[in-house]
């Protein structure tokens, strides 16, 4: 498990916690991969809404 920023994430990474935005809302729930659609995701509300960072992730076993 690490923490991250989102503009560290890279695909095949698990979400490791729920994600939240700045005002305390529920934006990605802990368990998803990091796709290239959820990753769009993260950064647009990293610029609208704002995200709480750090992110903790899973790496994938290689």
């Amino acid at each position: 498990m690490r923490e991250m920023t989102i503009q560290d994430l890279k695909l095949g990474m698990i979400v490791g916690q729920d994600v939240w935005s700045s005002k305390g809302v529920l934006l990605i729930k802990k368990g998803p991969e990091i796709t290239p659609a959820l990753l769009e995701r993260l950064r647009n509300f990293a610029k609208t809404v704002g995200v709480q960072e750090p992110i903790r992730v899973l790496l994938p076993v290689h």
